[in-house]
């Protein structure tokens, strides 16, 4: 029986729950560009409650269009 494995990376939703991790605008779109071109189906942004500036980095994640979730 062939299995098939799927991942579902939280490092930009949970990566910076650890003490001292912040995440720059500019580092999270290249997180996700890496996910995306290892192959990670689907990626965990952010959670509600967001400010502004962690809306800023969402939009820009999606803007890029990459390919999760598809």
């Amino acid at each position: 029986m062939e299995r098939q494995i799927f991942f579902n990376d939280t490092t930009l939703r949970d990566g910076e729950k650890a003490p001292g991790v912040a995440f720059t605008t500019a580092e999270k779109v290249g997180i996700a560009e890496s996910l995306a071109a290892i192959g990670v189906p689907e990626i965990e942004i952010r959670t509600p409650g967001m400010g502004a500036e962690e809306m800023e980095a969402v939009r820009a994640v999606v803007t890029l269009g990459l390919p999760f979730g598809s």
